[in-house]
Order: C-alpha cells, then sequence, then structure tokens
C-alpha cells in the first residue's frame, strides 16, 4: 500500500467518517422535532397563494410557535383549512374594512382581499393566536373566536 493510501486510511478516512456520524446525528435529531403533512386545499380562502384543487404543505416544528405571516393549517368549526398568522401572544389585533391592525400598526399585507368583517379590538391571550384568511370574505378568528 502507497504512503498516501496509508494516510488516507489511517488518518483521513476515521475524520470524514466522524464527521459524517455527526452530520447524521444532527439531522436525525432535527428531523425528530420537525413533520410535514401535504394537505388538499378546497376553498379559495387563501388564493392566489394556495389555489384550490392544489396541495399545501403544513409543517410543524415540534419546539416553535407559529409567528406572524405564516400560513398554518387550523382547526375550524368546518373542519381543518389554511389560514395566515397574524396575531400572537399578547398582541392587540383590530380588524377594519379588511384591513388588519396589531398593536396600533397597520399590517402591510399585498396577499389581501375583499373586506369581511369588521373585528376587534382583540387582545390575545397566552395560548391565543389570530389568522385570517387572505381573502377576507372568507371565516377566520373574526369568526371562530
Amino acid at each position: 500500500m502507497s504512503p498516501q493510501a496509508r494516510r488516507f486510511f489511517g488518518c483521513l478516512l476515521p475524520v470524514i467518517l466522524a464527521l459524517g456520524g455527526c452530520a447524521t446525528c444532527g439531522l436525525v435529531a432535527y428531523s425528530s422535532q420537525v413533520f410535514l403533512l401535504v394537505e388538499p386545499v378546497e376553498s379559495v380562502a387563501m388564493a392566489p397563494q394556495l389555489p384550490p384543487g392544489e396541495e399545501g404543505v403544513n409543517m410543524a416544528f415540534w419546539s416553535s410557535e407559529p409567528v406572524r405571516g405564516e400560513v398554518v393549517f387550523v382547526g375550524a368549526p368546518s373542519g381543518r383549512t389554511f389560514r395566515r398568522v397574524i396575531g400572537v401572544p399578547g398582541d392587540t389585533v383590530t380588524i377594519r374594512a379588511g384591513r388588519a391592525t396589531v398593536n396600533g400598526v397597520a399590517l402591510r399585507e399585498s396577499y389581501s382581499s375583499g373586506r369581511g368583517s369588521d373585528a376587534g379590538p382583540v387582545v390575545l391571550g397566552e395560548d391565543e393566536y389570530f389568522v385570517l384568511a387572505d381573502n377576507r370574505d372568507h371565516e377566520d378568528s373574526r369568526s371562530w373566536g
């Protein structure tokens, strides 16, 4: 065996295998906290981002909470559906003429359409979120509570 081969198999190969093992452990740890669900989109409430007939991906993290602006898959009286988080725990949310205001600041929402009903001000508790349909003419936290 050549000196280069001995060096490779004696020093570099164990280092490469150790790094690969560490990377694998990191991936397993990360993937155990994340899961993906593919769900059908059944209404135009989130169009054009999620048009009906398409499939939306619901990515859930075991260790994190939803953030403002994120589209989530939530339970509704008519079944599970996609909606956008606009209010997180501690926020005060107001909806007037289809425009959302959070903590007194109007949200910039290029994706929203329709007017829907007004709501608020609603002060969210420590485990509460406020979700809206991108198309304000559809049901969301304004009607579900």
